[in-house]
């Protein structure tokens, strides 16, 4: 079986291993946390986690591996290039994604829950137009509102640039973040996306992406930068765990700290593995390639997954019992597991080869159309 063909970094194969292992460790540590939620309760709280790091790994690494592929890119500036870019980007995302918006309307039709208004915002992952309300057909997929704006203002800047597009991108991102802050609190809810904080991990991996192209492989350098963002998350998880929920992210409270802290700790961490490149030759670390490659399937099914654990252990246990549930780490446990099986199973089965299908198809449509500029010149 292949496991490496769903980062298509233009560099070394043992740094594309290196990343989907941090994709890896990022879907774990995001699963971990999704499925501890049904366990909470006043008296018994949560089991320890890491909070929403694996979003900021997540967020880190799409700021890194575009950015690196923007740098090393031949392609003139203007439409071909923007829509290059745009359109690869939205087969990677929207496919797979729609599928499982299917699975939570049916989910919502056979529970005979009302259907939510702004329907559509939810659909094409845009912005909240009921703020702070948030609606998801698709659970935990917040996240993604906030990828599609970054690969929206990547692909609007190559239209004018490419060869500046990334340090463009840094600045106005920045500014951005800058214009929100000075903004009313008033005026955030049209516009928490745009001006929110958060938008600065993108950033951070932008500048990674930056350093490597200036520098190349540095395997020292990358292994302390590895051992100090690790150490830092470890120190911040003991000593402060300041890690806001989803709802503090998009009323921009405490966003600050969040990268100040944890988004510089995944920065370390992604920067470590980019410039360390290590190998991944052992079964442990195929699997967790693997599991790298099928992280955006079970990030996407781990809800669905969640709801029918918890349904299963409640029928096993007793609705009355299962708040008091003895074994709730082996639970846990469990339903982590069976996330990361169901997404390497529909990875494996529907995202890889949707995805394949969607990307012989762009390029055949885009032969053609050069075909027909050829023609006609």
């Amino acid at each position: 079986m292949n496991v490496r063909h769903t980062l298509a970094l233009p560099s070394s194969q043992h740094q594309i291993d290196g990343l989907q292992v941090v994709r890896a460790s990022a879907v774990i540590v995001v699963a971990w946390g999704h499925a501890g939620l049904p366990f909470f309760t006043p008296r018994t709280g949560l089991l320890p986690d890491l909070g929403i790091f694996g979003v900021d790994l997540f967020f880190v690494l799409s700021g890194f591996i575009l950015s690196l592929g923007i740098l090393r890119s031949k392609r003139s500036p203007g439409m071909d290039a923007a829509q290059h870019f745009f359109l690869r980007r939205l087969i990677r995302i929207y496919p797979i994604y729609w599928i499982f918006a299917g699975v939570g309307l049916l989910i919502q039709a056979h529970r005979h829950a009302p259907y939510f208004s702004h329907f559509w915002a939810s659909l094409l992952l845009a912005p909240f137009p009921d703020y702070p309300n948030l609606f998801l057909v698709v659970d935990f997929s917040w996240t993604l509102v906030f990828e599609m704006f970054f690969y929206l203002l990547l692909a609007a800047i190559q239209f004018l640039t490419v060869r500046r597009a990334v340090v463009s991108s840094i600045g106005i991102l920045c500014l951005l973040v800058a214009v929100g802050e000075a903004l009313p609190t008033i005026c955030k809810p049209f516009a928490v996306v745009v001006f929110n904080p958060i938008l600065l991990e993108f950033v951070l991996g932008m500048l990674i992406a930056v350093s490597y192209k200036a520098l190349g492989a540095q395997k020292m350098a990358g292994r302390i930068l590895f051992c100090l963002g690790v150490a830092l998350a470890i120190f911040l998880r003991i000593k402060l765990f300041v890690t806001p929920s989803m709802q503090a992210i998009l009323l921009d409270k405490g966003v600050f700290t969040q990268v100040a802290t944890w988004g510089i700790a995944a920065m370390l961490v992604v920067g470590g593995v980019v410039f360390w490149s290590p190998r991944c030759d052992g079964r442990v670390a195929r699997i967790a390639v693997i599991l790298g490659n099928a992280s955006y399937s079970a990030y996407l099914a781990s809800g669905v997954v969640i709801l029918y654990s918890t349904m299963m252990l409640k029928k096993v246990f007793g609705a009355s019992r299962f708040d008091a549930l003895a074994p709730r780490f082996p639970a846990q446990v469990g339903i982590v597991l069976a996330i990361l099986c169901v997404g390497w199973l529909c990875y494996q089965f529907v995202e890889w080869p949707l995805l394949h299908r969607m990307q012989r198809w762009l390029k055949r449509e885009r032969s053609a159309s050069f075909t027909e500029v050829a023609e006609c010149s």
